[in-house]
C-alpha cells in the first residue's frame, strides 16, 4: 500500500511540475506495468501447475521466469514501437491475432494435451534439466 501512495504522489508531482498529459502519461505507464506483473503471476502459477514443479525449485524457475520475462518485455516494447511506428497496417494484423486467439479460447474445450513431442519442449529439456514429474 506505501508503494502505491508513494506511485500517486509521485504521479501528483509529475502533474503540478509538468502538466496534466506527463502525469496521464506517468499513472498509464503504472497502471499497465501493474497489470503486467499480475498477468505474469498468473502465467507463473499455471505453469507450475501444468508441469508439477517441486516447490524447492519453484524460487528458481520463478528467478529465471523473472528475468526472462524483464528481457522479453524489453525486447519486444522496443521492437513493437518501432515496428508500430514504421507500420500502422500491423495495428489491424494484431488485431486479428487478437480477435482470433480469444475466439478460439472461448470457443474451445478444455483437454489434457500431451505436450511430450511439442518442439518447444524437447528444445528446453535439452538446456534446462528437469524432474520429469509432469509426464504422470
Amino acid at each position: 500500500m506505501l508503494i502505491v501512495c508513494a506511485a500517486v504522489a509521485f504521479g501528483v508531482g509529475v502533474g503540478f511540475k509538468d502538466g496534466v498529459c506527463k502525469a496521464t502519461e506517468f499513472f498509464s505507464g503504472y497502471l499497465l506495468e501493474q497489470s503486467l506483473s499480475v498477468d505474469n503471476l498468473f502465467v507463473f502459477v499455471l505453469i507450475f501447475k501444468y508441469f508439477k514443479v517441486p516447490l524447492m525449485y519453484q524460487v528458481r524457475v520463478l528467478s529465471y521466469g523473472i528475468a526472462g520475462a524483464i528481457i522479453f518485455r524489453l525486447t519486444l516494447i522496443l521492437l513493437g514501437t518501432v515496428t508500430l511506428q514504421r507500420f500502422e497496417a500491423v495495428n489491424l494484423f494484431l488485431a486479428a491475432i487478437l480477435l482470433y486467439s480469444s475466439f478460439k479460447l472461448f470457443s474451445s474445450e478444455e483437454d489434457d494435451t500431451d505436450l511430450s513431442d511439442n518442439f518447444v519442449v524437447k528444445t528446453c529439456q535439452k538446456f534446462i534439466p528437469f524432474t520429469g514429474l509432469w509426464y504422470y
